[in-house]
């Protein structure tokens, strides 16, 4: 409705395909205030040995028509390369951001989107895939 505040939520599950990842740690406010990877951080714990693709799924606890997304990422930005909504009551999904991976940069970056959508949404899919080393 119009003049109501603009509501926000973190994710309160998260699930990944990725081997040796604490998906948990993806749920609730970013807790890392430093550059690179850190303990704090989803992701694998052996990133060099991570190839190909890999997902994020997070839950969100009310269904809501986003108008923008958030995501904090604090190690290896340039790896997610696409973001996908999901509607869980109706199945619909709607893609918000596809990208090909870029070299890394170890330092806090947000990822900002946002979304022109009418449907309702609880759930957001985040897929990702290293960079190529330096030549």
């Amino acid at each position: 409705m119009a003049g109501d505040p603009l509501k926000h939520q973190w994710a309160h599950s998260a699930v990944s395909n990725l081997e040796n990842s604490r998906p948990d740690l993806a749920v609730g406010p970013p807790d890392t205030k430093i550059c690179g990877s850190t303990a704090a951080a989803w992701t694998d714990l052996e990133p060099d040995e991570t190839t190909g693709e890999f997902f994020l799924e997070l839950t969100y606890r009310t269904p809501v028509i986003p108008r923008l997304v958030h995501i904090y990422q604090s190690g290896s930005p340039g790896s997610i390369i696409r973001v996908e909504l999901i509607s869980s009551s109706s199945g619909l999904s709607k893609e918000i951001y596809r990208a090909d991976p870029a070299p890394s940069n170890p330092c806090l970056q947000t990822l900002s989107l946002p979304v022109q959508a009418e449907e309702v949404f609880d759930r957001m899919i985040i897929t990702l895939q290293r960079p190529p080393p330096p030549p």
